[in-house]
């Protein structure tokens, strides 16, 4: 009797462990799908930035394209870009003469304020010996230093002016060289 009390419990037991295995399976396949489903949301993310990469290089090449097609429309006229390069050649032979003249007056400037620093230095007298004005000890050592500064911010100057020069040069030779090619 208690068996046959137990028999339909026993169903109802083995049903219910029957529906816990198929939860636990459908869990496993719900589990695997949302995997499944974050790796293609993840792979579709990065399609997306991979278009709008490209979307943006093509605008860079659209870009580039429209500058290069201006730039061969500048180099239609032949007659008219060999004027611009002489024009530009002159600029910059311009540029040069005149930082030639801004350079030696840099060294002239350099020359005196050297000339004064070492009378500053190799005397000890009251007087000023390049000026000839009453000078302290503490007063020379300040005259020398804002001496060596004005040097140093010449030689600094002049150092800038040499990388100009260096730039006019180049771009003097780079017209020359396009006004031969032109010639040719």
């Amino acid at each position: 009797s208690l068996s046959e009390l137990l028999t339909p419990l026993r169903r109802q037991y083995e049903e219910a462990l029957e529906l816990q295995r198929n939860a636990s399976d459908l869990e496993r396949i719900i589990s695997a799908a949302r995997d499944t489903i974050d790796r293609e949301r993840y792979r579709l993310s990065c399609l997306v930035e991979q278009y709008d990469k490209e979307a943006e290089d093509i605008g860079q090449f659209e870009a580039e394209q429209e500058k290069l097609e201006a730039q061969i429309s500048e180099y239609g006229d032949l007659a008219a870009r060999q004027k611009e390069s002489e024009n530009q050649l002159a600029t910059a032979q311009e540029a040069m003469s005149s930082l030639r003249e801004q350079y030696a007056a840099r060294n002239n400037q350099q020359e005196a304020l050297g000339k004064r620093r070492d009378a500053l230095l190799n005397s000890a007298s009251a007087v000023c010996d390049y000026c000839g004005q009453p000078l302290s000890p503490s007063k020379r050592e300040i005259a020398i230093q804002e001496t060596e500064a004005e040097i140093q911010e010449l030689t600094s100057q002049a150092d800038s002016l040499r990388r100009q020069a260096t730039r006019a040069k180049e771009e003097q030779n780079r017209r020359e060289q396009e006004l031969r090619t032109l010639h040719e």
